[in-house]
């Protein structure tokens, strides 16, 4: 089945049919460099695609918001998903796409930092209704990473009119964010109002049907054919973003110079094999970054507090124990204050509760656990 501008596929036979996967087309965008040793020789891969498998199912819905130029529809469009889900390469290839398709409208894409630095320049140089001009007038507004607008009262002023100018003339703006607006700190509430107006979108990292979807056209960039059997093994072995999974298939492309081709399974169980996985958190991290989230104070989160924030926190912090670490349900409970393993066990299973009837808690449990993709 095709789609206009979209593409639905399936990969292979057996464990990894996968449909309902979509390549969404961005006009042959940049990918981040692979994190790792070594990264510096290794060129970012380009890919003409964002791969949305069912994790990410809302992603087609929001880009047809804006490449079908709606107006007033999700206006603004927000992208919310840790470093390395793809967002700012989405929302690059949403702006190329729509400019290479509507030459006659303008596309301005600019990065929170960006932004600031040029609004204090343009302040400083008497430069302030070109700067206006430029992002106020045009078509689509591209707007990376608002949450680093953090503590820049200015800055932050600056884009609330940005926004309220571009939704008045029925222009389209596309924000990127790494945390979900409502739980900005040092955000003006009115700018926190304001980009929870549209459609707000968590970009998840690829499943494994996804990964089965992006590892071909990697290795096709790489110059290196990847067998199904391969492909299908990779994609089961690995879980991580798509900026490791473009440092993997760059590996195995230098291996395979000299070896097999197509790889087949085998060069992939010996590269899976090898693989250097990274270590799993510790305690104190995932409770550290629990307390964040929930806002509470980690000795708040270990004591004997049952205070509704510290009980639900707590609940989250033990649940991510149980399933990122190999702690047992005694030392997670040693460390939470001394609390014994049945008591650990109920708070478990009372955060798989909550985790089937409340979206916040599903929010939170999935924010969390981008911290440790790979474990």
């Amino acid at each position: 089945m095709r789609l206009p501008g979209f593409w639905l596929t399936s990969f292979g036979d057996g464990p990894l049919v996968a449909t309902g996967i979509i390549n969404i087309p961005l006009a042959g965008q940049r990918l981040a460099r692979p994190p790792g040793p070594g990264t510096g020789e290794e060129p970012p891969a380009v890919l003409s695609y964002f791969v949305a498998g069912p994790e990410n199912a809302l992603v087609e819905l929001a880009v047809r918001s804006v490449l079908d130029h709606i107006p007033g529809k999700y206006n603004p469009l927000v992208l919310c998903g840790a470093e390395g889900t793809g967002k700012s390469h989405l929302a690059r290839g949403v702006a190329g796409f729509w400019g290479k398709n509507t030459p006659r409208k303008s596309v301005a894409c600019v990065s929170a930092s960006e932004f600031a630095v040029e609004l204090t320049e343009a302040l400083e140089t008497h430069a302030l209704d070109e700067f206006r001009s430029r992002y106020r007038g045009a078509s689509l507004l591209v707007f990376e990473d608002a949450d680093q607008l953090a503590g820049n009262l200015p800055a932050q002023e600056e884009l609330i009119h940005t926004m309220d100018a571009i939704v008045a003339a029925e222009r389209q703006l596309l924000v990127t964010l790494r945390a979900d607006a409502g739980r900005l700190e040092q955000i003006l509430p009115s700018l926190r109002s304001r980009l929870g107006c549209g459609l707000s979108v968590d970009i998840c990292p690829p499943g494994v049907a996804a990964r089965a979807a992006i590892l071909p056209q990697l290795a096709n960039f790489y110059g290196v054919a990847l067998s199904k059997p391969a492909t299908r093994t990779l994609a089961e072995g690995l879980a991580g973003i798509v900026p490791e999974l473009n440092r993997v298939v760059a590996q195995l492309a230098a291996d395979a110079r000299f070896g097999e081709q197509p790889l087949g399974p085998d060069a992939a169980r010996r590269h899976l094999n090898g693989h250097n996985t990274p270590p799993r958190p510790a305690l104190r991290e995932i409770a550290s970054a629990t307390a964040r989230y929930f806002s509470v104070r980690l000795s708040e989160l270990r004591s004997p507090s049952r205070a509704r924030a510290a009980v639900t926190a707590r609940g989250v912090a033990m649940y991510l124990a149980r399933h990122l670490t190999k702690q047992s349900l005694q030392q997670i409970g040693q460390y939470f204050a001394g609390r014994d393993h049945t008591t650990v066990m109920h708070g478990c299973r009372r955060t798989e509760s909550l985790l089937k009837t409340d979206p916040a808690i599903r929010l939170a449990v999935h924010r969390l656990q981008q911290k440790w993709p790979a474990t």
